[in-house]
C-alpha cells in the first residue's frame, strides 16, 4: 500500500514539475514572439507578388496579355504613414498577338510612371500597390485596358490613387485618373448578381 501511495505521489509530483516547466517555456516563447513583433517594424516588408494573364479582342483581332507584379529592392524603400517600411514594386507587362513570340507591346511600370496622379504631399509614402486588367473598361474594343493602384502599402493606413491605363495596338500608352464617381453605387458592386441582392 505504501509503495502505491509513493508511486502516485511521485507521479503527481513529476506531473506538477512538468506542467510548471511547460508554463515557463510558454511564457518565454511568448516573450520571444513579442520581441520579434517589435523588431518586425524595422524590417523592410514586401507586398505579395503575383502574375496574371488573359485574352482580349481589339479591333477584331485576338490578343493575350501577361504581367508580373514584383517587389524591387533596387527601388527606394518607402516608409508608410504608420512608420512601416516596404520595398516598392514593379509591373512588367507584355501584350502579344497569337503566340508569345509575336509581342505587340511591352511596358515596365513603377510608381514613378504614375507620379502625375499622386499629390506631392503623399507621393513619398506611396508604393505601386496593385495592377490588374481593367474589367470596368473591358467593353472597349480599340485598346488594351489596365488599372494601377498607387497608395499606402497597408491599404487601411492611407489614401489610394487609381489610374486607368489604355494601350493601343501600336503601343501608345494613355493614362487617366479614375475618380470616385467612376465607382458610384450603381457600378461598384459589378461582381454581385443583382438577383441575389433582391432576395
Amino acid at each position: 500500500m505504501i509503495k502505491k501511495l509513493l508511486a502516485w505521489t511521485l507521479c503527481l509530483l513529476m506531473t506538477a514539475v512538468y506542467c510548471q516547466c511547460g508554463k515557463r517555456d510558454n511564457s518565454q516563447t511568448a516573450a520571444t514572439d513579442n520581441a520579434t513583433d517589435v523588431q518586425s517594424a524595422d524590417v523592410v516588408q514586401d507586398l505579395e507578388e503575383y502574375d496574371m494573364n488573359g485574352q482580349m479582342e481589339v479591333n477584331g483581332t485576338k490578343y493575350s496579355y501577361y504581367f508580373s507584379f514584383k517587389n524591387d529592392s533596387r527601388l527606394p524603400v518607402v516608409t508608410n504613414h504608420e512608420g512601416f517600411r516596404y520595398h516598392d514594386n514593379v509591373v512588367e507587362l507584355a501584350v502579344y498577338r497569337g503566340k508569345s513570340s509575336d509581342i505587340v507591346s511591352e511596358h515596365r511600370f513603377t510608381k514613378e510612371s504614375f507620379r502625375q496622379f499622386v499629390p506631392e504631399s503623399e507621393y513619398a509614402r506611396c508604393v505601386l500597390a496593385g495592377f490588374n486588367y481593367n474589367y470596368m473598361d473591358a467593353d472597349r474594343t480599340d485598346v488594351f485596358p489596365f488599372v494601377a493602384t498607387i497608395g499606402d502599402a497597408d491599404d487601411t493606413a492611407g489614401p489610394s490613387y487609381i489610374v486607368g491605363i489604355r494601350i493601343s495596338p501600336s503601343g501608345e500608352v494613355t493614362m487617366h485618373a479614375i475618380a470616385d464617381a467612376d465607382f458610384s453605387n450603381d457600378r461598384h458592386d459589378t461582381n454581385i448578381d443583382p438577383d441575389e441582392d433582391d432576395a
